[in-house]
């Protein structure tokens, strides 16, 4: 990690215990409440602060997982709920 932030690439929070938000079988409930999020992120931020990542402001939900309220958690930490997509070749 710290090579990677060394080299310019961003490094960012992902969640320190690698939590499960909301149920897969319903994404509109939680499984944790706003101080278990905000703990958990804080502790993965702290340890990226430690290693000497300056720079954060995105944030990768674990299992990229999440809901409306999630995002809104995130925002109140001002953090942006970034999402992989896949760069797509035309396919005509």
């Amino acid at each position: 990690m710290k090579k990677l932030n060394a080299k310019g690439h961003y490094v960012g929070p992902h969640s320190d215990q690698h939590l499960l938000y909301a149920p897969w079988e319903n994404r509109d409930s939680l499984l944790l409440s706003k101080s278990e999020f905000e703990a958990d992120l804080m502790a993965n931020i702290q340890k990226l602060k430690a290693i000497g990542v300056t720079e954060i402001n995105k944030f990768v939900a674990p299992y990229e997982w999440y809901n409306k309220q999630i995002a809104e958690w995130s925002n109140d930490l001002g953090l942006e709920l970034y999402n992989f997509t896949h760069r797509l070749k035309d396919c005509s």
